[in-house]
């Protein structure tokens, strides 16, 4: 029988069609880097799978540009394609992202209603950014960073001085009428996913715009009604930057909000579902399934009227994240090994309607041994890769060469000292 671990990683590729030798490699390469290295970059060969299209590309190196210093001490990575462009930049988390990328999977079902129901905001459709997270192990996945994209924080912290910071987000996108005009629309399905998911945790920090005003969310750790133990933002809430570039837009955006919530409570049962899965999977997390059922349009009509002012709850947690803003965070999340966590995020790209935990696995057994996973590991491409370079630098080697380096990469231990498994 296989370790767990190997189980995951298996059941990870499934669920994203993911390389997960490739990425393995590079999670371990960087991890091992010094922080005194950085930026730096390291030849690594491997094949990822990038965009909702689902290209494979073969990458040749990684560029670990920096590192963050918040909880988990992410890495911010760029990939460099052998043949054709640049690769967007990947943040490396150490952690099990299965529940973040569940939560991402189940956002993009909320895209393809509003546009089923063409729910509108400045002649657009209403939608939600939706960004690629990749589950590797259970304690590193791959988040796709947004290209051009800049934290609210960043631009407070980036405004010159004597500037009016309430203006920051309306310098940003250059007063152009196109890019608020897609802020809006964006806005609005934040708004909405705000309140189905019960997003807390609310800061600068979590909120992001790109350079064409796609305002979005990043780091789902509080959902479905869990707060952060430190004063709290409601889950509906607009910063003042936001609704100085609205201005008369915002009437549109709650309006727009409004009609995608209702929306959404016709697939009521089919979110219950989706949700129900998520607590089978994370059993520490369970709520999403009881969160779901106290929501109602009435409700949420009220509290979205909220959103042109600042509340004093939102003043005050942005007081406590001054305070602290910067500190370093020595202790790492090291989670439990939770091999239901890729087999949920299974189930829900599938739209199975799992019953219970046991039924998460069995699922996803089911698939892993009637199908053949369509580019698992990828091992044979990446060790035929690293012959091609391996004869590169020791021409005449023939295909001797090539076994010779496929024997050495079959040997190479992985991250904590564990075989790579053969495929």
């Amino acid at each position: 029988m296989e370790p767990e671990v190997y189980t995951y990683e298996r059941y990870a590729a499934l669920a994203t069609q993911e390389s997960t030798t490739g990425l393995s490699n590079l999670t371990w390469s960087i991890c091992t880097m010094s922080e005194s290295e950085l930026p730096k970059a390291r030849t690594l060969p491997g094949v990822l799978q990038i965009g909702q299209a689902g290209t494979w590309v073969e990458y040749k190196a990684v560029t670990v540009l920096r590192r963050f210093d918040s909880a988990s001490r992410p890495w911010l990575c760029k990939l460099h394609s052998i043949k054709g462009p640049e690769q967007p930049e990947y943040i490396l988390k150490p952690e099990d992202v299965g529940r973040e990328a569940c939560v991402m999977n189940i956002a993009s079902r909320l895209n393809s209603i509003w546009q089923e129901y063409q729910v509108q905001c400045c002649g657009q459709a209403v939608y939600v950014k939706i960004y690629r997270i990749f589950p590797v192990g259970p304690d590193m996945g791959v988040v796709e960073a947004v290209p051009n994209a800049k934290t609210l924080q960043k631009l407070k912290r980036d405004c010159p001085t004597g500037s009016r910071r309430r203006e920051r987000v309306l310098q940003f996108l250059q007063w152009d009428e196109s890019k608020l005009n897609l802020l809006a629309v964006t806005t609005a399905g934040l708004l909405a996913m705000s309140y189905m998911f019960g997003l807390a945790d609310g800061h600068g920090d979590n909120y992001m715009v790109t350079a064409d005003g796609e305002y979005f969310r990043i780091d789902f750790e509080h959902t479905f009604g869990q707060h952060p133990s430190s004063a709290d933002a409601p889950r509906l809430w607009l910063p003042k930057a936001v609704r100085v570039a609205l201005g008369d837009r915002l009437e549109d955006v709650i309006c727009a909000a409004q009609e995608a919530v209702e929306k959404l409570f016709v697939i009521h049962e089919e979110l219950r579902s989706l949700c129900q899965v998520m607590d089978m999977a994370f059993p520490q997390k369970q709520g999403a399934v009881e969160y779901l059922a106290q929501l109602s349009l009435e409700e949420f009509r009220r509290e979205v009227q909220g959103v042109r002012s600042c509340s004093w709850g939102k003043r005050l947690k942005s007081t406590f994240r001054a305070l602290g803003y910067g500190r370093r965070r020595d202790v790492r999340h090291r989670p439990m090994l939770n091999v239901q966590s890729p087999a949920a995020l299974l189930c829900i790209c599938r739209r199975y309607p799992a019953e219970s935990a046991m039924d998460l696995k069995e699922f996803a057994e089911r698939l892993y041994s009637t199908s053949s996973l369509p580019r698992l590991v990828h091992f044979e491409d990446a060790s035929t890769l690293i012959a091609k370079l391996f004869l590169n630098s020791n021409p005449g080697r023939g295909q001797d060469g090539i076994l010779a380096a496929r024997a050495q990469i079959r040997r190479k231990p992985s991250r904590q000292g564990r075989r790579l498994p053969d495929h």
